[in-house]
């Protein structure tokens, strides 16, 4: 009797360990790979997209596709600043995503890239 109940507590023990590490293991996923569950903005639609031009300025284009997920500003040099919108979605259902990036000199579109990239 005593060594069944030993063993009824080990398994318990190892079951519940097993079921608590899975959970966190799921919880850090998304750190790991951040890209793995990234979704386009509320507002994104490929018709905005599509509008989107070079000389476009910068409050059209949040108007139209809504804010980035991610936004990097460069000095390009002492007079210039490169302001780069990032938008992406995992839509492969793996790791790779769409990635597109709007390049902004003096509030003006000046690129529009778009791609699928592997992560």
């Amino acid at each position: 009797m005593k060594k069944k109940l030993i063993k009824f507590l080990l398994y318990s023990i190892g079951a519940l360990v097993l079921i608590y590490g899975s959970i966190w293991l799921l919880s850090q996923f998304n750190e790991a790979f951040p890209t793995y569950f990234t979704v386009y903005t509320e507002d994104f639609n490929e018709d905005s997209f599509n509008k989107i031009s070079i000389g476009d300025d910068r409050k059209l284009v949040e108007s139209l596709i809504g804010k980035p997920l991610l936004e990097s500003t460069t000095n390009v040099n002492r007079d210039s600043i490169q302001i780069v919108y990032w938008y992406s979605k995992n839509k492969y259902y793996g790791f790779s995503y769409d990635l597109i990036y709007i390049s902004f000199y003096d509030d003006k579109v000046s690129s529009i890239k778009r791609m699928v990239v592997m992560d």
